[in-house]
């Protein structure tokens, strides 16, 4: 990306009119978020019921918006190919997870953390907890891939050696929130840089200071965790 010049992306802009159709769209949207939080609180709704909303939604904004069945398609493949990687991640990492579960290798892997973790201050496990998810951050970009991968052998890891829970998780939101802003393997800081005209390596330079600052603070913030019992 350095020297990368991005103007042709400006440029391409074009103005749309918030026409009646478009307004018609915009509410659709706002009763299909609203019909899934209601579905989800009232009714149980799960990923296969939020999925047929959204996918419906989809079409009705299509047939407004005055395409036709082939147009609505290829708008619902672009959309897909959007989230196709990060689907794949959860993909894999749920694969992962139900190996270590069938090959009977979980409970190992989670005897074996015990052990080295077992005796150890509850500020260096928190501390330890942060460093893992902070470098796995930067191979599975995806937080949800992320906790199915390591949250279930990071809590039961947490019950043996007495880390709190509340703890884990804040290491785990640490770790896989604040190395969004450098890490290049990260799908959303990328797109902005590029629209912003950006270099990464510019961008890199810039950020370093302040991820130093924050990884730090996260550190002090587990310290005192552990000290208070939180």
């Amino acid at each position: 990306m350095a020297g990368t010049d991005y103007s042709d992306l400006m440029n391409a802009q074009e103005e749309v009119e918030f026409d009646g159709r478009k307004k018609l769209i915009c509410v659709v949207f706002l009763v299909t978020v609203a019909l899934i939080v209601i579905g989800c609180l009232k009714w149980g709704w799960g990923l296969t019921e939020m999925s047929g909303v959204y996918l419906l939604s989809g079409m009705i904004c299509g047939v407004i918006a005055g395409y036709n069945s082939g147009k609505i398609a290829d708008e619902l493949l672009v959309g897909a190919q959007s989230v196709f990687v990060a689907a794949m991640a959860i993909g894999v990492a749920r694969g992962i997870g139900i190996v270590m579960a069938n090959g009977m290798i979980q409970d190992t892997i989670v005897h074996a953390l015990a052990q080295v973790l077992n005796g150890l201050p509850a500020a260096l496990v928190g501390i330890g907890m942060f460093l893992v998810q902070t470098i796995l951050n930067f191979f599975i970009p995806s937080g949800s891939s992320q906790a199915l991968v390591t949250m279930p052998i990071l809590m039961p890891v947490a019950e043996i050696t007495g880390f709190s829970k509340q703890l884990t998780i804040l290491a785990f939101q640490f770790g896989d929130g604040m190395s969004n802003l450098c890490y290049p393997t990260m799908g959303a800081l990328i797109a902005f840089l590029m629209f912003g005209r950006v270099p990464f390596n510019k961008w890199f330079k810039f950020i370093m200071p302040f991820m130093l600052i924050s990884w730090a603070a996260c550190i002090a913030l587990l310290v005192i965790g552990a000290a208070i019992g939180y």
